[in-house]
């Protein structure tokens, strides 16, 4: 696993918020259960450091690797998969990113990304409306580690699907409402059983479900609306706890 990144900052939509500066290391694990922990925001803050990790959602790049400024910080995301949160120690950054055989890189952002210290960060990193290149969303983790409750938020980056719309065990009440591509929407509230979440678009129609998803309580999920590679919407997903 590895980790990317950069472009234009996005504030969390409405919901629970937590404190990304939590004084507890956090716990992560895509939904290959491919798990790791990261160092406590507290510590981050007093190091003035942030944390980064990237989700792979371009699926003409089965892997992609990062460095920041001239700094190599991940190596070898996989498509629909997330890297370990890095340590990042600038403010003011430039991610470029490139894919395994290049010696060429892609700048991510052009005037280089605010990093607080302190603070955790998701990159995105999603094929342009045109397919011929990279665009990324950068989400700082306000992660709501409310241990007597579960939390999801839902990130689109799939093309042509128009508004979307996160849909608990069929109930046609939405949990989650007219998401746009770019843009996140969570955390919200949700039961702490197996449940079924549905992605439908603005007309009602299923795009892509998981089935038999297991929700526990005191964790915080990232749903990704992304696209395989013959275009058909899926989801991948990351999920985050405190550290036991």
């Amino acid at each position: 696993r590895a980790t990317l990144a950069a472009a234009m900052l996005l504030g969390v939509g409405s919901g629970c918020v937590g404190d990304a500066r939590s004084g507890e290391p956090i716990a992560s694990a895509d939904d290959e259960f491919t798990a790791s922990a990261s160092m406590a925001g507290a510590s981050t803050n007093a190091l003035g450091v942030a944390l980064v990790r990237v989700l792979n959602a371009t699926p003409g790049a089965p892997q992609l690797s990062l460095r920041a400024d001239s700094t190599l910080i991940v190596r070898d995301v996989n498509y629909q998969s997330s890297s370990d949160y890095t340590v990042v120690d600038d403010r003011w950054v430039e991610f470029q990113a490139t894919t395994p055989g290049r010696i060429d890189w892609s700048t991510l952002a052009t005037n280089g990304e605010l990093l607080e210290p302190g603070h955790r960060y998701s990159i995105i990193v999603l094929p342009t409306s045109e397919g011929n290149g990279y665009d990324t969303r950068v989400i700082r983790d306000d992660l709501p580690l409310d241990t007597s409750r579960a939390s999801v938020r839902l990130l689109h980056a799939a093309n042509d699907v128009g508004k979307v719309s996160l849909h608990l065990d069929g109930n046609n009440d939405s949990l989650i409402d007219g998401v746009d591509l770019g843009d996140v929407a969570g955390f919200i509230a949700i039961p702490s059983t197996t449940q079924s979440l549905q992605v439908r678009n603005a007309s009602g129609a299923l795009l892509t479900a998981v089935d038999n998803f297991p929700i526990d309580v005191g964790t915080a999920y990232t749903l990704v609306l992304a696209t395989n590679a013959d275009g058909a919407p899926a989801v991948f997903w990351i999920r985050d706890a405190i550290a036991r």
